[in-house]
């Protein structure tokens, strides 16, 4: 519960409630309700991850409600979101991110080479003091299960949605959509939103490359690594082309967002209950 707290941000003036998991456009949505929170129609570039600076424009972390009546209610009664994206696309960005365009963190560098680099790599490899791809997944199928990192922990654990009753599900493949109907229920017309800060990784590398070179045992693993997560959202992987899907109409819509926008109708069918365990 405490680290899903460290994940909530949330705004007085709209009552919005925010669960930012890395990895799914949080730059993007923090600069977002900092324009609701602080009523500009700019974008603010600065300080982003800066807790003071968020503060300074009506954003604030959930850890600094210590009563736990206080809590309780805004947990009831806030506009709580939730952004997500396919899990094996979010774990490759976080590799290309974290270990290839730049050096996150030297503890798990060190370790992840140290524990699951099996022969010699060419001086001239972009690899040399940094894992490869293979390596990084070694570590998280086989080292993360009892000790996750939130860049590519599970949603499950980061924001507890089986436990909390997210309002607004917003999904990375259909931004621009979910972001319009969001705004549309805040009545937030003169908001603009972007979404930026992609990560590169290997020049020309594809998305299918990083997927190819997967075994199927791998895959296997994967798949059950992040199960919950994908059933919850409607996201899943064949596993013998190694081919992800989004299975949009498995958007889970709550009831008063869905009244309130045009894209989607009241109808009882068209609402998607969270499939938790």
């Amino acid at each position: 519960m405490r680290l899903t707290f460290r994940r909530l941000f949330y705004d007085d003036r709209n009552k919005i409630m925010f669960c930012a998991i890395p990895k799914t456009g949080i730059t993007s949505w923090k600069k977002l309700l900092m324009q609701l929170a602080s009523d500009s129609p700019y974008e603010l570039d600065t300080g982003i991850h800066n807790l003071t600076t968020l503060a300074e424009h009506g954003i604030k972390v959930f850890t600094k409600v210590y009563k736990e009546e206080q809590r309780n209610f805004m947990l009831n009664t806030y506009h709580k979101v939730l952004a997500v994206r396919h899990p094996v696309l979010r774990l490759i960005s976080a590799y290309k991110d974290k270990f290839f365009d730049d050096l996150y963190s030297q503890r798990h560098n060190e370790l992840i080479i140290e524990t699951y680099r099996t022969a010699p790599v060419d001086p001239f490899s972009p690899y040399v003091n940094r894992p490869t791809w293979l390596e990084f997944m070694h570590f998280v199928l086989e080292h993360e299960k009892s000790q996750g990192d939130v860049h590519w922990m599970r949603y499950e654990s980061l924001c507890q949605p089986c436990k909390h009753n997210y309002d607004s599900i917003i999904k990375l493949e259909t931004i621009d959509e979910d972001v319009k109907d969001f705004l549309r229920f805040f009545d937030k017309g003169n908001v603009s939103y972007s979404h930026s800060n992609p990560s590169i990784g290997q020049e020309e590398k594809t998305l299918d490359d990083y997927m190819n070179e997967l075994p199927k045992d791998m895959w296997e693993k994967l798949i059950e690594f992040y199960g919950l997560d994908m059933a919850m959202f409607g996201y899943s992987v064949d596993l013998n082309r190694g081919r992800l899907f989004c299975d949009y109409s498995k958007i889970p819509m709550p009831r008063r967002l869905v009244q309130s926008t045009t894209s989607y109708e009241d109808n009882e069918e068209d609402l998607v209950t969270l499939r938790c365990c």
